[in-house]
């Protein structure tokens, strides 16, 4: 499904990204998400990056007040999302605790850093949501505690660890920034509902699938993007 990938986003070519030689660090990202075109060599695990996730060393806020990272976090887990509201996360969409992955680091004047991937979508201050990879200095983003704090960094890095939890609200505070549980892989509103289904299985306790891609490392992005009829038939 690399097709359907590419032929959705507009702001990066992927057959031109440099996979070869990233390492975990970091390096000047522009405000504009550009990237040096360079061998048409890349990793899938990279590509996939380019649409999704947190890394395994990003964090939540339980209900109890006690952080999780990532690679701690289990389906049924309350998490904030933010102004003092939790909701539960009844399913992964990715979850590979491994392989390194392209993000991107935003800082905010409020001290607070969000690692996230490209494609990740960020609540905006005007009520849409936003692609990690447009968002640039000077922008506002959601912190946790209900205020709105100005990017002030972007960096590009590489971290280990893909992972795309989806709570019952549909956000989620990582970091203590509130991020959506919505990708640029598929648009948010039909990822809602073709998730439906398993947000009710969960609620009814009978959660299959989210626990089996929870005990696993088969993305359900993956199968979900295959639902989707090509455009190029």
């Amino acid at each position: 499904h690399m097709t359907n990938d590419i032929l959705r986003t507009d702001y990066y070519n992927l057959s031109k990204l440099d996979c070869q030689n990233w390492s975990v660090g970091e390096e000047p990202f522009s405000s504009n998400a550009g990237v040096t075109p360079s061998r048409a060599t890349c990793n899938p695990s990279v590509i996939r990056s380019i649409f999704s996730c947190f890394p395994s060393s990003a964090t939540v806020e339980l209900e109890d007040g006690t952080k999780r990272s990532m690679s701690q976090v289990r389906v049924g887990d309350r998490v904030h999302v933010g102004g003092g509201k939790f909701s539960d996360i009844f399913a992964f969409t990715h979850r590979d605790p491994q392989s390194p992955q392209r993000f991107i680091r935003l800082t905010t004047e409020a001290n607070r850093s969000l690692t996230l991937a490209p494609g990740h979508m960020l609540p905006q201050i005007e009520g849409t949501l936003k692609p990690a990879s447009e968002v640039s200095i000077d922008s506002q983003v959601h912190s946790a505690d209900g205020t709105w704090s100005r990017v002030t960094s972007h960096l590009s890095t590489v971290d280990r660890g893909l992972y795309n939890p989806h709570t019952l609200s549909g956000q989620i505070a990582v970091d203590g920034i509130v991020a959506s549980c919505y990708t640029t892989a598929i648009p948010p509103r039909l990822a809602h509902v073709l998730l439906f289904p398993e947000r009710i299985a969960y609620l009814l306790g009978h959660s299959v699938i989210g626990t089996f891609f929870h005990q696993s490392q088969v993305h359900l992005g993956t199968i979900l993007r295959s639902l989707i009829p090509s455009p190029l038939g």
